[in-house]
């Protein structure tokens, strides 16, 4: 067990970070604003140049773009 989380099923991934990148972190529990804050700062700690967005609950974020 992770302090404040029960981990049921993780994923490791190699990540190549670039200048600008942000990082997503997709969960489908709900978590409260301090299990959220923790997240971004253990990512804080290992990728301090890129800034780290939570979503909880099931959210996605996509963006639909038609080239002109």
């Amino acid at each position: 067990m992770i302090k404040d989380f029960d981990v049921t099923r993780f994923e490791i991934a190699k990540l190549e970070l670039r200048p600008g990148d942000k990082l997503v972190v997709r969960t489908e529990l709900f978590l409260t604003k301090e299990q959220t804050q923790r997240i971004k700062d253990l990512w804080k700690e290992i990728a301090p140049d890129h800034e780290t967005i939570v979503l909880t609950a099931g959210l996605t974020v996509e963006v639909l773009r038609t080239e002109p």
